[in-house]
């Protein structure tokens, strides 16, 4: 079974009278049923998700988790041979590229708090 963003993937299970059982590798189960999630990267983002059953009732509460990388910005400036445009001038290629990084960020080129270029 492929795991994907809309199943629920188990981390940690604890049923009353046995050891509690870590589902997944790089979790390390703490006290009071805390578990602790090792080695982390972006791909660990998601929602997270802890139910609690009882004969009686059932309870749930979830947060979200981002893992940022703060990857590698690169601006580059170059003089480039005269482009489609009316004049002859040689013209400037602006290049803006974010790598390695998450979540994927918005680029903006501004010049002089004018904005040339807007990545989404």
């Amino acid at each position: 079974m492929d795991e994907s963003e809309d199943e629920p993937i188990l981390l940690y299970q604890r049923i009353a009278g046995q050891p509690p059982v870590t589902a997944k590798d790089g979790i390390e189960i703490m006290e009071n049923d805390d578990i602790l999630l090792k080695s982390v990267t972006p791909d660990s983002s998601g929602t997270y998700e802890c139910e609690v059953s009882a004969i009686e009732d059932e309870k749930r509460q979830h947060d979200d988790l981002i893992v940022f990388s703060k990857g590698e910005l690169v601006l580059n400036i170059t003089e480039v041979e005269d482009g489609p445009d009316e004049d002859d001038d040689r013209d400037i290629l602006i290049t803006c590229e974010a790598t390695n990084v998450a979540p994927y960020p918005v680029l903006v080129i501004t010049v002089n708090k004018c904005v040339l270029i807007l990545s989404i």
